[in-house]
């Protein structure tokens, strides 16, 4: 398990003050984000992993998304999560992973599973999966989940 960044900006100008809704002043209208990947390897099938957990800067204002990505597409119909961040939880236990999966046919722009800016500056996220394969001829496989997360001004 670990947790990368990725940056960028987003957003366009609003023509009535010249910033997006939201926006920091300076950024030139554009509101900052960086996107959080956590990477998971799920070993067996049949059993919870529940030790996923990770700390979030405290420059983070708020998460915006989430998707999910997988080295093996069809195990993602087997895998189930919760998702909590600050001890709010976002995806309920047994929460399919295929509704948050990122297909290759899905527009980039549609990508994302909406959180409506959950707050987590210098918050904890935990993830708890369980895959429901069959354990015979199991093998084992990674999930990188995105966080697309707003800076603080």
């Amino acid at each position: 398990m670990n947790m990368e960044d990725y940056t960028g900006l987003e957003g366009r100008r609003n023509r009535n003050d010249g910033a997006a809704p939201g926006a920091p002043q300076g950024t030139g209208g554009r509101r900052r984000f960086v996107y959080k990947k956590i990477r998971l390897t799920i070993n067996e099938a049949g059993r919870y992993i529940t030790n996923a957990q990770f700390v979030l800067d405290k420059n983070i204002r708020s998460i915006e998304a989430i998707t999910l990505t997988s080295d093996n597409e069809e195990k993602v119909f087997n895998l189930t999560q919760r998702l909590e961040i600050n001890g709010v939880e976002l995806l309920p236990q047994d929460f399919e992973a295929r509704v948050i999966y990122a297909y290759a046919s899905v527009p980039v722009a549609d990508r994302y599973f909406d959180l409506n800016s959950e707050p987590a500056g210098n918050g904890v996220v935990k993830i708890t999966c369980f895959d429901t394969s069959p354990s015979a001829g199991f093998t084992a496989y990674n999930v990188n989940y995105y966080l697309k997360c707003l800076l603080a001004d």
